[in-house]
């Protein structure tokens, strides 16, 4: 039978349990007085989604040449015919991704041209995904592709160098490259150019974002040079691959992370894109406050950089994967502490290989960063402008929904940080005084320093902003209203919950399986 709980604003008893689950259908925009912003990425009212839908490859090479021959083929459903020309290139039956061949380059005279490709590259997003492998561990410059304006002037170049992967067009573009790939093992690796004013690279190790950089500057022309395994400089050819390539696609169209992660596959077989294709996918165009009717939406409004909407406990949620964002203003433009930040949502488990230093969950400025909640490693961390504190729960949201409320109280204060009816006080971390201005998930607001490609990997379903320090009575409403919304409740999770004045509250929540 279920246990008898009180009532969450209201010091009544009712029923709480899996025989009667409460579902405060009282709860409105009106329920907490101090209730400032408030996302629901469930309530379709409130949401604008898009749809990003590749369709077929412009071009598409699976290496299948039977061995023989200096003809790369096409082999997309588009039947362009956009064929390349190989010199110097070798048939490898030994390394290979998929099929029977792969293609070897030598290392010092292997390239492949690919005439026309560019000119279904204009004026558009484009993405481009190889599976490469080096031929041993040497950090020298190697070209995976570049495009040519002419014989000597790189439009954009993508290789590797000192084991990292890199774009540059006049220099270097990007930040904190996470991963090396030469070490002799196959690696997925993807490049999407997102067009715009300005434009935006990111570049993909393995289906996670490895670096962006979101103030390119690109113009690709019609009679542009695209070359795989080198690039021209003062009329010749140099920087040549050194090693494998296999199933190679050109898309002329900006795609999503999501869509990355189906080439790569999780490592797996390629999938075979001459008779299939990659699925379109649900974003996030703009979210509404439920309050205020401020908006927020991916940078410049790209549907590429947009959250995936997915279905999470038969509801629908915002899927970040590193690559995407939300940002808006605040009703009032700033709050000064304190105030107090519910959200519902799910740390993924990215694994060591795909694991950055730091994963900006959100971030409460529109201008520097003020008020954050991040990870790093295992632990969920919060900020305000002098130290962080890290909570005393590891793992504790990681593969599914939890409810995490961080309160933010100016200098000298306590930050209460309830996880599923858990809480955590601390009256002596200085954690800072900083205002709540603006409104950035998935992403730290300074997103064009070294810290931005450090995003979110997980999904966030609510968020209620609140300009207080919120009663327990109504923390009690506000995370019972999101538990039971989203059946939000494990015993892992599930700590005996204080008063305020720190005292044992009689009952817990019960499970809800």
């Amino acid at each position: 039978m279920p246990s008898k709980e009180r009532m969450a604003g209201s010091g009544q008893v009712s029923n709480f349990g899996p025989d009667n689950p409460k579902e405060w259908e009282t709860f409105t925009s009106s329920s907490i007085s101090t209730l400032v912003n408030w996302l629901d990425f469930n309530d379709t009212e409130w949401i604008t989604t898009a749809t990003v839908n590749p369709g077929n490859p412009l071009a598409y090479y699976n290496m299948e040449e039977g061995g023989s021959g200096t003809t790369l083929t096409d082999r997309s459903q588009e039947g362009a015919g956009l064929n390349g020309v190989i010199s110097n290139g070798a048939w490898s039956t030994d390394e290979k991704k998929s099929g029977t061949y792969s293609l070897e380059f030598n290392g010092s005279s292997t390239s492949v041209e690919i005439d026309e490709l560019c000119d279904d590259m204009v004026d558009v997003g484009w993405s481009v995904g190889f599976w490469v492998m080096t031929a041993d561990t040497s950090t020298a410059e190697k070209t995976i592709f570049c495009i040519n304006s002419n014989t000597s002037t790189i439009r954009v170049w993508l290789g590797m160098t000192g084991g990292y992967v890199k774009v540059w067009d006049t220099a270097y573009r990007g930040y904190e490259w996470d991963r090396q790939i030469n070490d002799t093992e196959w690696h997925h690796i993807a490049m999407v150019y997102i067009d715009g004013t300005p434009g935006i690279y990111r570049v993909y190790i393995d289906g996670a974002l490895d670096t962006t950089y979101e103030n390119a500057s690109l113009s690709v022309g019609a009679s542009d040079l695209f070359t795989l395994g080198a690039y021209y400089s003062g009329g010749s050819l140099t920087s040549f691959w050194d090693g494998y390539m296999d199933d190679v696609v050109v898309f002329d169209s900006a795609i999503t992370s999501q869509q990355v992660k189906d080439l790569y596959n999780n490592g797996g077989t390629p999938p075979d894109l001459t008779s299939a294709t990659i699925a379109a996918n649900d974003v996030v165009l703009q979210a509404v406050c439920k309050v205020t009717d401020r908006e927020w939406g991916p940078f410049y409004g790209h549907p590429a950089m947009a959250p995936i909407w997915e279905t999470k406990n038969g509801k629908k949620a915002a899927k970040f994967l590193r690559g995407e964002y939300l940002t808006g203003s605040l009703t009032a433009g700033s709050y000064t502490q304190p105030t107090t930040i519910i959200t519902a949502l799910q740390l993924d488990s990215t694994g060591t290989l795909t694991q950055q230093e730091y994963e900006h969950i959100y971030d409460g400025d529109d201008a520097t960063y003020r008020q954050l909640l991040y990870r790093q490693q295992d632990d969920l961390l919060a900020w305000a402008g002098t130290t962080n504190f890290t909570m005393d729960k590891t793992q504790h949201t990681s593969g599914s929904l939890d409810i995490v409320s961080v309160g933010f109280n100016q200098r000298g204060s306590y930050m209460n940080a309830y996880i599923t009816g858990s809480t955590i006080r601390n009256s002596n971390t200085n954690i800072g005084a900083a205002a709540l201005q603006g409104f950035t998930i998935g992403a730290r607001y300074t997103i064009q320093t070294s810290r931005g490609p450090n995003r979110f990997s997980g999904s966030v379903a609510e968020v209620l902003i609140f300009d207080d320090d919120i009663s327990m009575d109504d923390h009690l409403l506000a995370t019972t209203y999101l538990a039971d919304k989203w059946k939000i409740f494990k015993e892992e999770n599930i700590d005996a919950i204080l008063e305020p004045d720190d005292t044992p509250l009689s009952t817990t929540f019960d499970i809800l399986d």
